[in-house]
């Protein structure tokens, strides 16, 4: 193998360094949602909504976020749940529906609210859904959410 290791380093003494987990300050942040995906916890198989999104700037652009909602059935989560999704102009009112709605929202630019917690000596920063800032995805009819068992959709 022929390696030109004068232009390899030469390119790489030249590169910025980009610290991939750098903390992003609390505050609004525009960000593009970039994938929704229904999963289960690993430790308990709970099911929870994956959402990533990169921010657009013009500080920490190109910084990937990570949210989990979680679909307990406990009517204080799904509560919360409903707020974020009413946020981004979810209107339905099943969740079911917003399921298999999800990709309508990826590629809609989204405005972010980073809040960090301490407890018992842990951080952990929360996101919150502020608003959608594209226009909001046409809702479902009533007949489009009312057979979920014979989907296709692949989450």
């Amino acid at each position: 193998m022929s390696i030109n290791w004068d232009e390899l380093d030469t390119v790489y003494e030249q590169a910025e360094v980009d610290d991939f987990n750098s903390e992003i300050p609390d505050g609004f942040y525009e960000a593009l949602i970039v994938n929704i995906a229904l999963e289960e916890s690993k430790k308990d198989g709970t099911p929870h909504l994956k959402w990533e999104f990169i921010i657009t700037g013009p500080n920490y652009a190109n910084k990937h976020l990570w949210k989990y909602s979680q679909l307990y059935s406990s009517p204080e989560s799904m509560k919360w749940l409903k707020g974020e999704l009413r946020k981004i102009g979810f209107m339905g009112e099943k969740i079911s529906a917003f399921i298999n709605t999800a990709n309508f929202y990826i590629d809609k630019t989204i405005k972010l609210n980073l809040k960090t917690t301490e407890k018992n000596g842990h951080k952990r920063q929360a996101i919150y859904f502020t608003k959608l800032l594209d226009e909001a995805p046409v809702q479902p009819t009533k007949q489009q959410t009312t057979n979920m068992e014979n989907d296709d959709i692949p989450f």
